[in-house]
């Protein structure tokens, strides 16, 4: 009796294939769950953290160059009017002028100060002091009043500067506007100046008042956006808190200014993690400081939020897991014992599948008395067929999607000389230059017939550079005997054809920045064959790239290989990366693409591709 016992006992602690199953994959499956999500938390949050700290860095950037041209405007009527011998002139007889004379003064006077703003008002008032107080100002408030300038908080500041510019804090309740509710609600921000004579003595300060919204329009986009609890800064060179400027108390937001002072680098941009005692939260940071201004642009974001969807994509991740193990250990603990060798012909059968295969293994017959493995071998059957079938489509789409880009990055560049060559015509008919008009139509005319001729997409060299030919022939009717060029393409790539609109961006780029130098202008077209491959380059006499902008477009270019033209960073100009997109697209690794500087001075681009 005890032996029937003790038998019964040992008969019991066997376990079934479905039990072992069960508490194996059990063991397995959850621990390789629990290592997975883990391990994928803490890369994905380091990649999400990287890369919201490149996108804010990208974003600093862009508000600082924004906010840094509605300085450099302010800082250009300032200095077009301390240059102007004719507006000191004006000013200087005001300051002499008495009774009605003084009056006609004072209106001569703000006819060319309004004259400076320009067609589109690059400043909202202009006003200039005489050092013992009198004033004339032109724009929301065109008067002439006396000032207390020893009252003002910035008058010994701008004396001491010596002509250079200085910017304020933003202010309201601007003496110059009269309509209270404005007072009220605008804010502005001025550049000063000291203005000298002919002797070098200081005869008058200038100063250029531009509406904050205006300077800061960019920010109040992206904040309007709905970009998630991101917040912009900005601290001047002493630290204080330029934007925002409305109702913000400057003591709060500190500590971000510290944390760069104290960061122990003086670079102009970086980014960084940083605890916020407002709020009690880590906060991912991305700032630059502008070189012109050396004003810090920063923007701020809640890490938590820059961590949101990978804390939300972890636990849906961890929810769908446990109920697919769930199911697929319930369903396995019931057939395990008829599931062994059926699964293991239909996993050989699954090993062997290849793209190559896919219609080979369509007579695979598994011959199991099991209807659902039946099922489950005609579904897999049937997988191959729509996978082949798909993966040809899939081709196909390929084949039709770079087509479609390659399209669309031509008609980026169709229209992209038209505007100019309309002020262009425009300027000459007003000097009544008839002939040249007739010569920039003709060119004009034959060029938007070459872009809109649909039907071509590929062109020989030589049609290409006949176009190249006539967009010059106009820019030099634009800029007379300043610009010279020269065009030198050999007879043996005439023929090679390549992608239409290649070259002309180039030249145009050359233009653009070959010009920020003293004439004349030189720009050379030069086309050679070497080692199979055409090359074409174009080359100016202007101040050449610099570093940080090849730097920048060799990023550029490396984003392109990466992310098939999405998310390109346009930090170098259109004209390049589209240029660089369609020689990748035409040509893939055969392409080349090369900018440098001359040794002898100016910039220097080559493309080429296989013949």
């Amino acid at each position: 009796m005890r032996n029937l016992v003790l038998e019964d006992k040992r008969v019991k602690k066997r376990r079934t294939i479905q039990e072992s199953l069960f508490m194996y994959f059990s063991l397995i499956i959850i621990s390789v769950i629990l290592i997975f999500v883990f391990f994928f938390y803490i890369y994905t949050s380091n990649i999400l953290t990287q890369r919201a700290s490149d996108s804010f860095q990208k974003l600093s950037y862009s508000i600082s160059a924004q906010v840094d041209q509605e300085i450099r405007k302010m800082d250009t009527v300032s200095l077009n009017i301390a240059y102007s011998n004719l507006i000191k002139g004006a000013f200087a007889n005001y300051l002499k002028g008495n009774g009605s004379s003084k009056y006609e003064n004072s209106k001569s006077l703000v006819d060319l100060l309004i004259s400076m703003m320009g067609p589109l008002r690059s400043v909202e008032q202009i006003n200039m002091y005489g050092l013992d107080g009198q004033m004339v100002g032109a724009g929301f408030l065109n008067q002439s009043i006396n000032v207390a300038l020893n009252n003002k908080a910035w008058f010994n500041t701008v004396l001491s500067y010596g002509g250079l510019k200085y910017i304020s804090l933003p202010y309201n309740n601007s003496f110059f506007i009269t309509d209270t509710n404005l007072k009220q609600s605008r804010y502005f921000i001025s550049l000063y100046r000291i203005c000298f004579d002919k002797y070098g003595q200081k005869v008058a300060v200038i100063e250029t008042a531009q509406d904050c919204d205006v300077v800061f329009g960019e920010i109040g986009n992206i904040i309007n956006s709905g970009a998630d609890n991101v917040r912009v800064f900005i601290f001047n060179g002493e630290g204080q808190l330029m934007f925002p400027y409305r109702n913000i108390d400057e003591e709060d937001y500190a500590f971000y200014f510290d944390k760069i002072n104290t960061s122990g680098s003086n670079a102009l941009s970086g980014s960084f993690t940083v605890y916020n005692p407002n709020i009690k939260e880590n906060e991912v940071v991305a700032y630059n400081r502008s070189d012109y201004t050396d004003w810090s642009v920063l923007v701020v974001q809640q890490a938590k939020q820059v961590l949101a969807p990978v804390n939300r994509f972890t636990v849906l991740t961890v929810m769908i897991t446990a109920i697919m193990l769930i199911s697929s250990l319930f369903l396995s603990f019931f057939t395990a014992s008829r599931l062994t060798n059926p699964l293991r012909r239909i996993h050989e059968a699954v090993q062997k599948t290849e793209l190559n295969n896919l219609a080979l293994n369509n007579d695979f017959e598994l011959n199991s008395s099991v209807d659902e493995l039946e099922e489950l071998n005609s579904a897999f059957q049937n997988m191959n067929n729509k996978l082949k079938q798909s993966l040809d489509e899939l081709l196909m789409a390929k084949q039709e999607e770079l087509q479609a880009k390659m399209l669309a990055l031509q008609s980026q560049m169709n229209s992209h000389f038209l505007y100019n060559s309309l002020a262009t015509i425009g300027i000459m008919a007003e000097e009544h230059m008839d002939e040249s008009i007739i010569t920039m139509c003709e060119d004009v005319s034959f060029m938007l017939r070459y872009v809109s001729s649909g039907q071509l997409s590929i062109v020989p060299v030589e049609m290409e550079i006949e176009y190249v030919e006539k967009y010059l022939e106009c820019m030099q009717l634009r800029y007379g005997s300043n610009l010279r060029y020269s065009i030198d393409v050999a007879d043996e790539i005439e023929k090679v054809e390549i992608p239409k609109l290649l070259v002309q961006p180039l030249v145009e780029n050359a233009l653009k920045h070959g010009t920020n130098v003293e004439p004349p202008w030189n720009i050379s077209v030069y086309g050679r064959a070497a080692d199979d491959h055409w090359y074409v380059t174009v080359s100016d006499n202007g101040p050449g790239f610099k570093a940080e902008v090849i730097e920048s477009f060799e990023r550029e270019k490396q984003l392109a290989w990466q992310n098939n033209f999405e998310s390109n960073v346009n930090s170098v100009g259109v004209g390049l990366l589209n240029t660089f997109n369609r020689l990748k697209l035409t040509y893939k690794e055969n392409m080349v693409f090369e900018i440098r500087n001359k040794a002898d001075g100016g910039a220097e681009v080559t493309i080429g591709g296989f013949i």
